[in-house]
């Protein structure tokens, strides 16, 4: 009777003390997944310049994001490409020289940080917050005419809002989504024409967020 009691007993820790230690994985397998989830997206949409910008036109542009994702946070880095020529000529100083042009090819090199401000469902409404390089090419390198090329740049900082639906509910899971980017640059253009003002970037996403550590 004894030794039935003790047997018993004994089951009883060792299965207690397994499902502790399998509690334990769990929990330490769901936080490393935290830190383990990455949100890759490519998009296209349009850049749209305010004030004295206005010139250069509307632009077509395409890009990639690439981020970590933590929790409602996600952060990362995008690269934005812009493209077709300006909309309106203007001027720059080429060599002490005023130069007309059209050119334009442009882009945007930048960090960023998103926070989720609603879920709803299989859906995100977050807001955006980033900064980087922002510039064009105002001349291309064209020997003898133009030995050099001229760039206009920016820094840029920016703030928005967001929103992704995702086609599943499940972590892993495709998504599009689109952005609302207000852009606060300061385009600078010396002995030319005047390009200052910011700008508005509408963005169009298909992404995925999945874990790229397992």
């Amino acid at each position: 009777m004894n030794l039935s009691r003790s047997a018993l007993l004994l089951l009883l820790t060792y299965s207690s003390v397994c499902f502790s230690q399998e509690e334990d994985s769990s929990d330490e397998k769901a936080e490393m997944e935290i830190f383990t989830m990455a949100d890759v997206s490519c998009f296209s949409g349009i850049w749209l310049p305010t004030g004295n910008a206005k010139l250069l036109g509307p632009h077509p542009i395409v890009g990639v994001k690439v981020g970590a994702v933590k929790k409602r946070f996600d952060f990362g880095a995008l690269i934005e490409f812009r493209f077709i020529r300006s909309a309106n000529t203007y001027q720059i100083n080429y060599n002490n020289n005023t130069v007309s042009t059209h050119n334009f090819l442009g882009g945007l090199l930048s960090v960023y940080l998103n926070y989720d401000i609603a879920k709803l469902s299989n859906s995100e409404i977050y807001v955006i917050g980033g900064f980087g390089w922002d510039g064009f090419d105002a001349i291309e390198k064209d020997p003898p005419t133009y030995p050099k090329s001229i760039t206009i740049n920016s820094f840029n900082y920016n703030l928005g809002i967001g929103g992704r639906f995702h086609f599943s509910k499940k972590s892993k899971s495709p998504y599009i989504g689109t952005e609302l980017i207000y852009n606060f640059i300061d385009y600078e253009n010396p002995k030319g024409t005047s390009i200052d003002g910011n700008t508005i970037t509408i963005r169009l996403m298909y992404g995925s967020i999945f874990y790229w550590i397992k």
